[in-house]
């Protein structure tokens, strides 16, 4: 903003274009258009009296009209873009580095074959099955926590809870010692863990095993792997006539 005794500045001027120089002053003021064409050149002086004396040293002057800033539209009010949120994650990792570098690669199988419970949404509506808002899997099973024989818990939720979370917890000693004596990847056998106790979630209050193994048999044909197929139809040969381990 120019005040009282500040030089505009002037753009350079070209043959046959006329030129265009504003003056402005304070809130309230009149603006004035000048153009000047042919060339001419044009000196501005402010008089003490606010009264602009205008110089002209070329052809013809054009003066535009009178503007006052009370007169021009008020700038458009910009309305803020309301603050964006992230959803919360549907699946959350407790676990060690150590079980970390083999649950990662599970989960991604499993995502890969479209098998968490978020990609299974239009089936769990079909079938009626349990929903829950996130999955969280932990290793915090212990030897004094869970028995021998014992890979994995899950429990979820009361179906009230907004914020419904299917637990598993992986008991990663057993779960490395069953795919050792499989001779299978650590993380494969895991995945077909996550598989099982993902079922008895959804499957809640139904606590039979078979319709976990039933999933984990599915899960294993779709991957294709023989040791994995095999694990899951040695469960199924584990099962009472009534669904539950013997």
């Amino acid at each position: 903003m120019a005040g009282p005794g500040t030089p505009l500045t002037r753009e350079r001027a070209e043959p046959g274009r006329p030129q265009q120089a504003r003056a402005h002053r304070g809130l309230g003021a009149a603006l004035g258009t000048l153009l000047l064409g042919g060339g001419g050149v044009l000196a501005v002086t402010l008089t003490g009296g606010g009264l602009v004396a205008l110089v002209l040293a070329g052809s013809k002057l054009l003066v535009g009209p009178l503007r006052s800033l009370a007169d021009r539209p008020a700038p458009r009010a910009v309305t803020p873009a309301p603050p964006t949120t992230r959803p919360a994650p549907f699946l959350r990792l407790h676990a060690s580095a150590a079980t970390r570098r083999e649950l990662l690669p599970a989960v991604a199988l499993v995502r890969r074959h479209g098998q968490l419970a978020d990609q299974r949404s239009a089936e769990i509506g079909r079938r009626h099955l349990a929903r829950f808002v996130h999955l969280q899997v932990d290793d915090r099973c212990t030897a004094v926590k869970c028995s021998h024989d014992v890979l994995g818990t899950a429990s979820v939720g009361t179906r009230s809870s907004p914020n419904r979370t299917c637990y598993i917890t992986l008991y990663m000693p057993e779960i490395r010692a069953n795919a050792r004596e499989w001779s299978m990847p650590v993380h494969l056998l895991l995945a077909l863990v996550l598989v099982h106790e993902q079922e008895h979630c959804l499957r809640d209050p139904d606590e039979r095993e078979r319709p976990a193994v039933e999933e984990e048999l599915r899960f294993a044909r779709l991957v294709g792997d023989p040791r994995l197929i095999e694990y899951a139809q040695t469960s199924r040969r584990q099962l009472t006539a009534q669904g539950y381990w013997r």
